[in-house]
């Protein structure tokens, strides 16, 4: 990878995502003021390590192995009686290593 003619991380594209993103697990609520309520409650502790921040209506949980931890965390949300209006898993992109070693997005580049 290589930043302003300089190179600033040199391993295969799976490395890479592993050493510096995370997956990002995106659960929706009904309003906003049920997504803010919800950060340090109990039913999140599974994610205990992981950044989380509301954007809205929505709760977004960066931490590894989102895809194995989405179902657990959606159990442990429906036993605290909490809806979930929808939820998504994303895995990390090249585009998430370079923001996260440059703090800056590649489309902010080519622009």
């Amino acid at each position: 990878m290589i930043d302003h003619g300089q190179l600033i991380a040199d391993d295969t594209p799976a490395r890479l995502k592993a050493e510096h993103a995370t997956d990002r697990i995106t659960l929706t609520f009904g309003t906003e003021e049920q997504a803010g309520s919800l950060i340090g409650h109990p039913a999140l502790g599974i994610v205990a390590g992981g950044d989380i921040r509301q954007v809205g209506e929505t709760l977004v949980v960066e931490h590894d192995g989102g895809a194995g931890l989405a179902p657990k965390l959606l159990r442990s949300l429906d036993d605290a009686l909490v809806d979930v209006s929808s939820v998504e898993v994303a895995r990390p992109t090249l585009d998430d290593v370079f923001l996260n070693l440059t703090g800056r997005s590649l489309r902010e580049n080519a622009a």
